[in-house]
């Protein structure tokens, strides 16, 4: 029975995620994403990527502003703007050990309160699978990244990469 209703919640969480995939809007004023830890384990001094860009349903959304400080990388769009994907461009720095393989974006309209959107750290409930994202070592590569709950993890908080 325990076997059966086990299944039944996992059919029913997925039949929910793929009804509300394109529904996940996040609007604010500013995103910033920040590199937390690089790949050979060190923590970041600056976020060690070209560029991050964000996302509306596949259509790029253009930033009036960017700016580097530390490990983070702040970009201002109009004001409200709701975005359900972002991107970023791995380093051309020949050295693959200095990619960010833990990092966050976080929303804000104020610069002050910054609420995470999304991570790399997948973390679901109800499935047996969980972890961080395998970051390519290609360099000048795009990693895009999608904010809508994956099927297994509707109920918890996790991006699926794209």
């Amino acid at each position: 029975l325990v076997v059966i209703l086990y299944f039944l919640l996992q059919s029913t969480i997925a039949i929910f995620g793929l009804i509300s995939r394109s529904a996940t809007l996040h609007a604010f004023t500013f995103f910033r994403f920040t590199a937390l830890e690089l790949r050979d384990g060190s923590f970041p001094l600056h976020p060690h990527v070209q560029e991050i860009g964000l996302h509306r349903s596949g259509c790029p959304v253009f930033p009036l502003n960017t700016t580097v400080e530390n490990s983070s990388i702040t970009v201002a769009v109009e004001s409200g703007t709701a975005i359900n994907g972002w991107y970023f461009v791995t380093s051309g720095v020949n050295d693959s050990s200095l990619d960010p393989v833990n990092f966050t974006l976080a929303g804000s309209d104020d610069l002050v309160n910054w609420q995470e959107v999304s991570s790399s750290q997948l973390d679901c409930a109800l499935s047996i699978w969980s972890g961080d994202w395998e970051i390519p070592r290609l360099r000048n590569h795009t990693i895009l990244i999608g904010m809508q709950s994956s099927w297994q993890c509707t109920n918890v908080r996790m991006h699926s990469p794209i």
